[in-house]
């Protein structure tokens, strides 16, 4: 997630047309910024201003300021790849249906909504900052993207053991870390070609790595915002499994 510009805008803003099911957006710039022309909330054109790229390979989303506070996932990406792979172009991520303004999955919908959607995963020390009685947000993060210690945790310790390695000896397993994700060393992962199946060649003696990137790498639903590192992802987040839906 970066703030939109012409160093990191990948996509065709030159007067560029796309449709689908209909409807046809147009990419274009206007004073230096980059705006896309689409159907808005009441389902009528509007003229917006990206604010934020979100990703870079092998595809390309943008954020829009909507009121509220909100950060809404246009639903028209750029597909980043070289041209000769099929790249270099736009295309609808719900290729061959028609949302309306109306659907959940339409851009201006809550289920594209960053705060609600995104930001816990994509940002660092996030905080919705919801406010029922107005439903608006005032999100914060201490980082834009995902920085060291959204993973590892506070890293006063760490920087501390990188200094003075000398004196920092108790924390020589774990190198001042709070989560070291260190489960895995000399471990190796084979994939068996006739099932492609993974296997791993020493057995899981800790779930640390598990409860820490389950987090964003599980199907889950936040229940609160007050994550402490190193306690377990069901203690913050309603886990799922996954079913055929």
């Amino acid at each position: 997630m970066q703030p939109a510009s012409d160093a990191t805008v990948l996509g065709n803003f030159n007067g560029a047309r796309f449709s689908n099911q209909g409807l046809t957006s147009i990419f274009f710039r206007r004073g230096g910024k980059f705006m896309v022309r689409t159907d808005g909330p009441d389902g009528n054109l509007h003229d917006y201003e990206i604010q934020y790229t979100f990703g870079v390979a092998p595809l390309q989303q943008y954020l829009i300021r909507m009121p509220g506070g909100r950060l809404q996932a246009l639903g028209i990406a750029w597909d980043s790849r070289p041209r000769a792979q099929g790249g270099q172009k736009w295309f609808f991520l719900y290729p061959g249906t028609r949302i309306t303004s109306r659907d959940p999955l339409h851009w201006t919908g809550i289920d594209q909504t960053w705060n609600f959607m995104c930001a816990d995963c994509h940002s660092s020390n996030v905080r919705k900052n919801y406010d029922l009685p107005t439903r608006t947000y005032a999100t914060s993060y201490a980082e834009i993207n995902v920085a060291c210690e959204a993973c590892h945790g506070p890293g006063s310790n760490h920087v501390a053991w990188a200094k003075k390695q000398g004196s920092w000896r108790d924390f020589a397993t774990n190198e001042g870390l709070l989560i070291a994700l260190n489960e895995r060393r000399n471990v190796i992962w084979t994939v068996n070609p006739a099932t492609g199946h993974a296997h791993r060649s020493e057995p899981r003696e800790s779930e640390q790595e598990i409860q820490m990137c389950a987090r964003c790498h599980s199907r889950r639903a936040q229940i609160h915002e007050d994550y402490v590192h190193g306690q377990p992802a069901g203690d913050d987040y309603r886990i799922s499994l996954l079913d055929d839906d």
